[in-house]
């Protein structure tokens, strides 16, 4: 028969051992997220129009601008000038999405050199645009971008001049909620390796390789998940990640150039 400090010892084993893998679960399977409310990744749009007048003319410019997944704008465009001068040029856009997704800034940067007839002289205008573009509070899909514009007119026998000053635009952007979708397997070691997928509201993917470490005695893991060229600027982790009947932790991330922290267990 045990005694009463054996019998206490042995439960006290017991009970130790089945604490320890009681639902001890390591990362090994997909699982998948969707992410919605502030952490909603937007853009700007593809299409960008926007007219200039001063000066006794007007131009109008046209860009088709592409944002990749990690916020990079780039983008071609025309612009047609029209008053006392007329011409037509080529437009770049340029740019970068940043901040953090519930309050994301875009710069961007339109430039032009443009062949003019000046009243049947030769000349030609230099035009900078830079903007600050934000989301407008409560609609996330539109943006109020203050900026600034410098153009610079000259021609044969005329001396050029440069005026600039506030001029600002208003378009629509494009995004919404995003899903990352994990194909994780674990080790003997506590070695989690495996990918991420993630698919923004606009469509576009990135594919990212993960790296953590399970722990039995949290039984919850710590992941990174980096992105190969060229979204190598895209990231993922999670923080005390636990897997069941719904993945639990903190996901924090850089994508389309945002980043944002985002609650598991608060998803729907």
């Amino acid at each position: 028969m045990l005694s009463r400090q054996t019998l206490q010892l042995t439960l006290g084993i017991a009970l130790l051992l089945g604490s320890s893998s009681a639902g001890a679960a390591p990362p090994n399977g997909t699982y998948s997220v969707e992410v919605t409310g502030e952490q909603e990744i937007f853009l700007p749009d593809a299409l960008f129009m926007q007219d200039v007048a001063g000066g006794g003319l007007v131009g109008h410019m046209l860009a088709a601008t592409d944002v990749d997944a990690v916020g990079r704008v780039t983008g071609l465009g025309t612009i047609d000038v029209g008053g006392l001068a007329t011409g037509h040029g080529s437009l770049v856009a340029t740019g970068q999405v940043g901040g953090r997704a519930r309050a994301t800034l875009a710069k961007l940067q339109f430039q032009t050199h443009v062949p003019l007839d000046i009243l049947g002289v030769a000349g030609d205008a230099d035009l900078t645009w830079k903007l600050r573009c934000r989301k407008v509070e409560d609609f996330p899909n539109q943006w109020a971008c203050p900026g600034k514009i410098r153009v610079c007119i000259g021609g044969q026998g005329v001396r050029t001049r440069c005026v600039g000053g506030p001029f600002g635009a208003f378009f629509f952007g494009v995004g919404g909620p995003w899903t990352a979708a994990f194909d994780l397997s674990t080790d003997s070691d506590g070695i989690v390796t495996g990918s991420a997928l993630v698919t923004l509201a606009t469509g576009q993917e990135i594919e990212l390789t993960a790296l953590g470490k399970y722990s039995p005695k949290s039984d919850s893991s710590k992941i990174s998940f980096h992105a190969a060229p060229p979204f190598e600027p895209a990231r993922l982790a999670l923080k005390r990640f636990t897997v069941g009947a719904k993945p639990t932790g903190t996901m924090t991330f850089k994508l389309g150039g945002q980043t944002g922290s985002v609650d598991l267990s608060t998803l729907p």
